[in-house]
């Protein structure tokens, strides 16, 4: 226990980005009752300016590749970490983050271990890799004490896949991590404007945007083959990209996109989505996985609807034919369907966009869910004594 009786919290992740995009507010929040640590690969200087000065850091190399001698390595220093700071609670986000962090917290025997699961990397592989990735989430969930899961959907998957019974995990309030800002996050005739501008897009031409990785996984091959297929039908159809390029992928999404490419902007990574987000008229993310969907609540709190996959996660982020479409994944065909009828349908565009807007911000504001995790500590540790 830290010198001023404080209990300490120590937060876990692969990369400093991922606390800053999911966890920042939270953290904030614990700092009024707790000490704060974090471990992850990277730097403090990479953390937001408003947390550099309220945590204590360790750089740990976490790998997100499975690499059996780095892994070792890296649970010896979270391990030696863990026993010099004590902390009462290690929470851990992220596959990786999850394994490393709950196993040198179990031998560190620290109190309370809670992992939160945001999707399934096994979902989409192939085996055996798919079998060892599932029985390393069992294994989190075996050492863990506490176990939190982003949406209703994710939970029943777990069980279902035999990794967690359904009473062993916990969904705050109606999913996601972080929630949405909806101070940040709103419609904004002024970013829409710039935004189309900068992009040389006119204010009257359609636009959907996509707010992930540039990844395969996320569907965006079969996003780019439909845009080609609609070219004709939807000359002033425009296509905004957004987010972390994996691998140089884009020359094969703008291959795909064919002679539509010119029409497909590729923006890379933002810190400021919602400029891009206000200036859409609706969002895609066609993922073969995902865990509860952050991008899809942002997209709502800026008044637009959503068409994602009919997967888990997804189908608690969209309310199908109320705030967005659902359609089936790597279904070019039905994608295109879709996007054609929120093209072309604006009473119903913005009918579903209104929707999702109150239902974002009735449901998913970051500051109820910082309360209901603040709430879920106090609850634990309570009934740890």
């Amino acid at each position: 226990m830290a010198a001023n009786s404080r209990l300490k919290i120590c937060y876990l992740t692969t990369i400093p980005f991922q606390i800053n995009s999911f966890l920042a507010e939270h953290i904030i929040a614990s700092k009024e009752k707790y000490n704060v640590i974090i471990i992850a690969n990277g730097k403090n200087s990479e953390l937001e300016p408003r947390l550099r000065d309220k945590v204590i850091f360790h750089a740990v190399g976490i790998q997100r590749p499975i690499n059996l001698l780095a892994d070792m390595i890296s649970i010896l220093k979270i391990l030696l970490i863990l026993r010099r700071e004590k902390p009462d609670i290690i929470h851990t986000l992220s596959p990786k983050a999850g394994l490393l962090g709950i196993l040198a917290g179990f031998i560190a025997s620290v109190p309370i271990r809670i992992h939160w699961f945001t999707g399934q990397v096994w979902v989409t592989r192939n085996e055996p890799l798919h079998t060892i990735l599932r029985f390393v989430d069992q294994i989190i969930v075996q050492l863990a004490t506490n176990v939190l899961v982003d949406s209703e959907s994710q939970r029943k998957f777990l069980a279902q896949s035999r990794v967690a019974d359904v009473a062993d995990m916990e969904v705050l309030g109606c999913g996601s991590v972080s929630g949405v800002d909806s101070t940040r996050f709103h419609p904004c005739l002024v970013s829409r404007k710039s935004v189309r501008a900068k992009l040389r897009i006119d204010l009257d031409d359609t636009v959907l945007v996509f707010l992930g990785r540039i990844t395969p996984e996320k569907g965006l091959i079969e996003l780019a083959e439909a845009i080609q297929g609609l070219r004709n039908e939807l000359p002033k159809l425009h296509s905004i990209l957004i987010g972390f390029e994996e691998k140089n992928f884009s020359k094969h999404l703008i291959r795909a996109a064919g002679v539509a490419a010119d029409r497909l902007h590729l923006v890379g990574y933002t810190a400021n989505p919602e400029q891009y987000l206000a200036a859409a008229d609706f969002m895609v993310l066609p993922s073969y996985r995902e865990g509860f969907g952050s991008s899809i609540i942002e997209a709502a709190a800026c008044g637009i609807p959503a068409i994602g996959t009919r997967i888990t996660g997804l189908s608690d982020s969209i309310v199908e034919g109320r705030t967005g479409l659902l359609v089936p994944t790597k279904d070019t065909k039905s994608l295109a369907s879709a996007i054609r009828l929120l093209t072309t349908d604006i009473p119903l565009r913005n009918r579903l966009g209104e929707a999702a807007r109150y239902r974002a911000e009735q449901k998913f504001e970051t500051q109820s869910l910082v309360r209901l995790l603040q709430d879920y500590y106090t609850y634990i540790l309570d009934h740890m004594k």
